[in-house]
């Protein structure tokens, strides 16, 4: 907070007055004070992210699972909706909001959807719910693995 109001005198006192030419110390202390500010508000920001998410809540791991298909999703969800909707000129404002509005909904939309869904699960970058057997398991690798061995081809040669 001291920090805050130095840089705030700071301003007032020096900066606002561009018709005087303060010395060059006090510049290099308006430099440092708000260095310093900037440090105290990442520690701030950091001190309350500890208090807050530092324990067991629901809606923390629900989202933390929900990082990796968001971000899957949303790039082809963008893509998408922009070709969609570009040749109905919504103009600068309405198509903007229509695509953030796409992208969020078919996001949640969409990890709902795999996260229900077990065979999708490890294509969105999910753990399997459920326990298989070994035998099924080394199929399921392998299923994989001839699956993507062309991709493998393509992006090698």
């Amino acid at each position: 907070m001291l920090s805050y109001l130095g840089l705030v005198n700071f301003y007032q006192t020096i900066w606002v007055h561009v018709s005087v030419q303060p010395p060059v110390g006090l510049h290099i202390l308006g430099a440092c004070l708000l260095s310093l500010q900037r440090v105290f508000c990442f520690m701030g920001v950091l001190g309350l992210a500890r208090h807050y998410l530092n324990q067991k809540a629901t809606a923390l791991d629900y989202f933390n699972e929900a990082v990796y298909p968001y971000y899957i999703l949303h790039q082809t969800l963008i893509v998408v909706g922009a070709f969609l909707l570009g040749p109905l000129a919504l103009g600068p404002i309405l198509e903007p909001l229509s695509l953030i509005a796409i992208t969020v909904f078919g996001c949640a939309l969409g990890f709902e959807v795999v996260r229900r869904i077990e065979f999708l699960r490890p294509f969105f970058g999910l753990k399997m719910s459920g326990q298989y057997k070994p035998v099924w398991k080394k199929v399921g690798r392998w299923a994989a693995a001839i699956v993507l061995l062309p991709l493998c081809f393509i992006i090698l040669l």
